[in-house]
């Protein structure tokens, strides 16, 4: 009698085990074979979701480099002159000729772009920013920028921006 209450015991422990680590349950068991054809309705329906997750390419539109040169055909990029900046990552400011503008600046943690309208005040430019991605204290309250000729760029001044700081010199790309 002792060892048959024993038994029960462990069989009722290991049947506890096995449900909390997951283990399979009979009835539940029934309940998670699906139909050959409610399964391959499933495989169906994932398929056409991954397919329209997925991106198409669109024939009549060009591709994302030639898109990318028009949207900036005449604009005027000025990038910063000795940044200390990886390449591809230096301070950048993309004057649009519908009176735009977008500032990219890197930080330690991070980058941002900010964007607003400008208009040009004699031979510089005054930049009045509208929206910011930045997320946190740096970059997210940007004042007035100005951009002053100087040499063959332009002297910013608008307070420390990341790498960007009053006086550094944004220059056009050379031809």
């Amino acid at each position: 009698m002792k060892r048959r209450v024993c038994l029960t015991l462990c069989g009722a422990a290991l049947a506890l085990a096995l449900a909390a680590c997951g283990g399979a349950n009979p009835t539940a068991g029934a309940e998670s074979q699906p139909s050959l054809v409610s399964s391959q309705a499933e495989s169906s329906q994932q398929e056409s979701s991954v397919q329209a997750a997925t991106p198409q390419p669109r024939q009549a539109e060009p591709s994302q480099g030639e898109s990318a040169s028009s949207a900036a055909e005449g604009a005027l990029v000025l990038t910063q002159q000795d940044s200390g900046a990886e390449a591809g990552y230096e301070p950048t400011i993309t004057l649009y000729p519908d009176g735009t503008f977008a500032l990219f600046a890197s930080f330690y943690d991070g980058s941002v772009t900010i964007s607003g309208t400008y208009a040009q005040e004699g031979d510089g430019y005054v930049l009045t920013p509208t929206d910011s991605t930045a997320q946190g204290t740096a970059g997210s309250d940007v004042g007035e920028i100005t951009l002053t000729p100087s040499g063959g760029g332009f002297a910013y001044s608008g307070g420390q921006l990341g790498a960007t700081y009053d006086g550094a010199v944004f220059l056009p790309p050379q031809q």
